[in-house]
């Protein structure tokens, strides 16, 4: 801002009209809405609503069909590297290595490589430990993780006010 300018602020009615955007659901040209057409606007608003909830429904569905159908494939897909990887950091977690400084019998001594904070490895240990195989557990927890992002991307939809 230039020194010794002033900004002037619009009234609140007129704020809408610069931005295309109007938190109170005005008219554009500041007017409010007819009861009609508010009344049309909230059947509108439930239905799409409606039409969203069955929608997401829909995909986690879709998405626990993908999982079934994976879940007892072995590894060997384009990220089998990866995968083999950290399901051998698991693997020695499981069989009581070291929390934090955890090893990865990969590339040779000092066995170990830290790639990210072991949070996912130490939740398919847990799994193991109750018994189900690691490549099942591994693709157990991913998909936790998959369905935990809904909450923070529903906060992030709500925050716009995009639904």
């Amino acid at each position: 801002m230039l020194p010794g300018r002033k900004i002037r602020k619009l009234p609140r009615e007129r704020q809408g009209m610069l931005t295309g955007f109007d938190p109170d659901r005005r008219s554009a040209i500041g007017g409010k809405l007819s009861g009609e057409t508010a009344r049309a606007g909230g059947e509108a608003d439930r239905w799409l609503s409606a039409a969203m909830t069955i929608l997401l429904i829909a995909l986690v569905l879709h998405a626990i069909a993908v999982l079934w159908l994976g879940l007892f494939q072995p590894i060997i897909d384009r990220h089998a590297f990866r995968q083999t990887q950290t399901a051998l950091s698991a693997y020695w977690l499981w069989k009581g290595g070291p929390w934090l400084a955890y090893e990865t019998p990969v590339l040779g001594s000092p066995w170990s490589i830290p790639l990210e904070f072991p949070l996912y490895q130490y939740l398919v240990a847990l799994l193991r430990l109750a018994g189900i195989p690691i490549d099942i557990s591994g693709r157990l927890v991913s998909f936790g993780f998959y369905l935990g992002c809904l909450w923070p991307l529903r906060l992030l939809f709500q925050t716009q006010r995009l639904g």
